[in-house]
């Protein structure tokens, strides 16, 4: 049983990996800076869409493992949704305040992604 309980930890720290990943690709990689004003919606909400996706198979797998706590894992994915929540508040309407709280986010689900 220790071993399936790690499996899937290495599993779902793996998908956090990922969604960290793709923050930093979408934002650094592409040179894309989310905080733009040249950057159209559309670009904004396909960037929400990968993320939404992640944040599905993520609470997904821990749904599907809930007999097995992964206590840093559910923090991140709660932290994720909070991020994609207030991304889609700072695309309806772009404000140095929402951007500060996204940035903010962002560095908190670094943080939790780099303990896991």
């Amino acid at each position: 049983m220790y071993k399936l309980k790690k499996d899937n930890y290495n599993e779902l720290s793996g998908i956090c990996g990922l969604v960290m990943q793709n923050i930093k690709d979408l934002e650094e990689g592409s040179k894309m800076d989310l905080f733009d004003p040249r950057i159209s919606n559309e670009e904004h909400h396909l960037y929400s869409s990968v993320l939404k996706s992640y944040n599905s198979l993520g609470n997904q797998l821990l749904s599907n493992w809930e007999t097995l706590k992964f206590d840093d894992i559910d923090a991140f994915f709660t932290k994720l949704s909070t991020y994609i929540k207030y991304l889609d508040l700072f695309i309806k309407e772009p404000t140095i305040e929402k951007q500060w709280r996204l940035t903010s986010f962002y560095s908190s689900l670094d943080e939790l992604n780099r303990k896991i």
